[in-house]
């Protein structure tokens, strides 16, 4: 058995070029009518042009997985620039379920350390879009950089951050 290993993959562009949720909307019409959730990663250069658009995963009438490895992985080998998420709602209504909120926030969280930016987040269904950069991304980057900003900080100090942290629990010194 033989394995070949390939250290560089040079991805074309689509010449497709991404500048707003309407463009990714326009693109995505045929996949907001699919009926059964699925999750999408677009993968952009640095000027915006796609690179890859990526179904992620294909789920249920009511759900998806889309867990960040699944998400990342190819964003990375194509040393993508960012990448947007689009994610369907076979139901016809656009606005964004508490999944949905959480999912973009642990995805938010693995955006920063691993430096592949989400530009967007968008949920498409026949009637329309809702982008979360339309909405507020902006100010769930900014709770994601705090988290993890202050779990930085936490493991500065004199190295002994675990074993405080029990013993405060504990509630003994």
């Amino acid at each position: 058995m033989s394995y070949k290993l390939k250290l560089l993959q040079i991805a074309d562009t689509t010449n497709i070029k991404i500048v707003s949720p309407s463009d990714v909307h326009n693109i995505m019409k045929n996949e907001s009518m699919v009926d059964r959730e699925c999750f999408w990663a677009f993968h952009l250069n640095s000027v915006g042009v796609v690179i890859d658009k990526e179904l992620v995963s294909m789920g249920t009438l009511t759900s998806s997985m889309a867990s960040p490895p699944e998400i990342f992985k190819k964003a990375i080998i194509n040393s993508t620039a960012g990448i947007i998420l689009v994610h369907n709602h076979p139901s016809g209504d656009c606005q964004p379920s508490n999944v949905d909120k959480e999912t973009l926030n642990n995805l938010l969280l693995c955006s920063i350390i691993l430096s592949v930016p989400i530009y967007d987040f968008i949920v498409i269904a026949r009637n329309g879009y809702y982008s979360f950069r339309s909405e507020d991304l902006d100010e769930r980057e900014d709770a994601a950089q705090h988290i993890i900003d202050g779990l930085l900080d936490s493991l500065k100090g004199d190295g002994n951050y675990a074993h405080k942290r029990l013993h405060k629990k504990r509630g003994t010194t």
